[in-house]
């Protein structure tokens, strides 16, 4: 009779501790990170404010179902890609403030920014007029850190391994 009373008390607590934990997988930890919240934060003042940084990374990845599309046709992830799936407008922006991030580390500055993101929305408006000279201009923008970023995010599979590492290095 005690075992019985033992097995239905750890069964009952047991339900409870899964009932009130309200993270289903590792990541879900990410929604109440201090660091997280004040990056969230600074997101709308910084990034939103910007037309020249949304349209670069617009560019790269256009809206929070563009995300979780390329995510789910690269095979990302299983914890990853639920987290995105419930949280897609959350992990767009987190992916915002990383590329941002990531630019800021490597020093780009405006007039940079302002020459690469026109290239990447119309990369046929380009004064090379033969294919020697669009070789020449693309070797230009691969020696310009914005281009490189947005090369690594937009390469097949790119945007899964770097969303993968955003995850990973914030978690683990």
């Amino acid at each position: 009779m005690n075992r019985h009373l033992v097995s239905i008390t750890i069964i009952i607590v047991g339900m409870i501790l899964l009932a009130t934990n309200s993270y289903a997988n590792k990541y879900d930890t990410l929604l109440e990170d201090k660091s997280v919240q004040t990056y969230m934060k600074s997101y709308k003042n910084t990034v939103k404010t910007s037309s020249l940084l949304m349209d670069y990374l617009n560019a790269i990845v256009s809206s929070p179902k563009t995300l979780y599309t390329a995510l789910d046709d690269h095979e990302c992830d299983k914890e990853i890609l639920e987290f995105v799936k419930k949280n897609k407008s959350f992990t767009m922006k987190l992916l915002h403030i990383y590329i941002v991030l990531t630019l800021q580390g490597a020093d780009v500055k405006d007039a940079q920014m302002i020459y690469v993101t026109n290239y990447i929305k119309n990369p046929d408006a380009t004064v090379a007029t033969n294919a020697q000279e669009k070789g020449i201009e693309t070797s230009m923008m691969r020696g310009m850190p914005a281009f490189l970023v947005y090369e690594a995010y937009t390469k097949p599979g790119g945007l899964k391994d770097k969303v993968e590492e955003m995850f990973h290095t914030l978690v683990e």
